[in-house]
């Protein structure tokens, strides 16, 4: 986004923040490359938005943090870095956005975002539910943040949506889990059929909730986003995860507050995808108003985090 490097985030309104992490990926490897590509793809990005009427970038000062430190041999060490940077980051008053690796390092940042705010709603654009137990032998990877991040309680009790989900799975009990407590789901042929009245129906139920955003890229097709690491057949077209990341800005008539956000994979062959959460991100700012509220308080209607991510 041709912005400038600024590793100081209390001279920063919203970080670009890099995680180039994939030791929780099972298929696929090579998001930890995602961060260097997000950035050379989104050269193009201009400020205007004429959907939203908004320049972000002349309404906040936005800059290139740089990455975070990780491990790329220990899993475990590198959750206790993402959430110990993030932890100065949010300390310091800046909005992270994270452009990461594969959807593992959701659960740190949830940790950091916990320990700064508390409890959070969570809002899911995903091709998985991310809530199975564990993968060969390990609590963690990049199917189980969800699990993990309401066992911990890091998110609040029948406050998650999950929209795009499609697939097979290994067993017909893999959704017992959300609906034990109490997910709303809208699968990807639930969105195609009925568009954006189910979510927004949802959504209301969230107003005056904190809320954390998380965007799987997987939750869009292959066909448009080739360098998932789960690529799985029925998803979101390009034009649906815009218009459904946008719908977040007008169903509600309160400011946003957005901290976190994760990104995708990226391939070799993947400039679709990289475009894909490049166009993403400026829509989440940006309110009817085209205002976001700095810090977070207690007048603050809605309290939104966002994270685009990938499987």
């Amino acid at each position: 986004m041709r912005l400038p490097h600024i590793p100081r985030a209390q001279e920063l309104d919203i970080a670009l923040i890099g995680i180039p992490y994939d030791g929780g990926a099972t298929y696929r490897s090579g998001p930890r490359f995602a961060p260097r590509n997000v950035r050379a793809q989104s050269c193009m990005i201009r400020p205007w938005n004429p959907v939203l009427k908004v320049d972000p970038f002349s309404k906040w000062r936005v800059g290139d943090y740089g990455d975070l430190s990780v491990n790329p041999l220990s899993l475990d060490d590198t959750f206790k870095r993402i959430t110990s940077q993030l932890n100065a980051v949010l300390a310091a008053g800046a909005r992270a956005l994270c452009v990461g690796g594969d959807h593992s390092i959701l659960l740190p940042i949830l940790r950091s975002v916990h320990k700064k705010f508390g409890p959070v709603a969570l809002v899911q654009f995903d091709a998985h539910n991310d809530t199975w137990g564990g993968y060969f032998g390990s609590p963690h990877s990049h199917g189980t943040p969800v699990r993990r991040a309401v066992e911990e309680g890091l998110l609040i009790e029948g406050s998650v949506l999950q929209v795009g989900l499609r697939g097979q799975v290994y067993s017909k009990d893999d959704f017992e889990f959300g609906r034990k407590h109490k997910f709303s789901v809208i699968t990807a042929e639930e969105f195609h059929r009925n568009g954006l009245t189910p979510v927004e129906k949802v959504l209301k139920r969230f107003r005056g909730k904190p809320v954390y955003l998380t965007l799987d890229i997987d939750v869009v097709d292959p066909a448009f986003a080739p360098g998932t690491g789960t690529p799985q057949v029925g998803g979101l077209s390009s034009f649906q995860i815009l218009e459904l990341v946008r719908s977040l800005t007008t169903w509600s008539k309160y400011r946003r507050r957005m901290t976190t956000a994760k990104s995708h994979r990226c391939w070799p062959p993947t400039c679709y995808t990289k475009c894909s959460a490049c166009s993403s991100w400026p829509q989440w700012p940006n309110s009817p108003a085209n205002s976001v509220s700095p810090t977070i308080s207690p007048s603050v209607g809605e309290r939104w985090w966002a994270s685009v991510g990938s499987s």
